[in-house]
């Protein structure tokens, strides 16, 4: 992108810019400690366009959601930004989750799209399952 059309959006993307489209083709890669989130932007409506992306997350594990209560349960903003990807870490094993995703510009914001995940269990690795624990029958020299 070359300085003038920077400059042209920038100055004129108040006034020429137009709502944004719904990011397209959400999908989450599910860990056992957190999730992978990842989309495409929706089809463009002005060139005039400063897109950015908000990621949301929000509790769905009924003990957690109880836990935490009315004011901590919905979604909460933990992303911001051009990216089309984000990850969350260090969210538990085995917790529901709703991810929605969104395109803002200064002309107005898109529909969310959502999406339900789970982080996964962890598995307890048996010491013949995990191959980078030793050998059982090591020689010693």
């Amino acid at each position: 992108m070359d300085a003038c059309h920077k400059l042209a959006k920038l100055f004129l993307g108040g006034v020429l810019g137009k709502p944004p489209n719904a990011p397209t083709g959400l999908k989450v890669v599910e860990r056992c400690d957190g999730l992978e989130v990842r989309w495409a932007p929706g089809a463009p409506t002005s060139r005039y366009n400063s897109d950015v992306f908000v990621v949301e997350l929000a509790p769905r594990t009924p003990k957690v959601v109880e836990a935490l209560g009315p004011a901590f349960s919905g979604f909460a903003e933990f992303h911001r930004g051009p990216e089309t990807r984000f990850s969350f870490d260090k969210l538990g094993a085995e917790q529901d989750f709703a991810v929605r995703v969104r395109c803002e510009n200064r002309a107005g914001a898109s529909g969310w799209v959502e999406i339900a995940a789970r982080t996964r269990e962890t598995r307890a690795w048996a010491s013949s399952d995990n191959p980078r624990s030793p050998s059982k029958s090591r020689a010693v020299f």
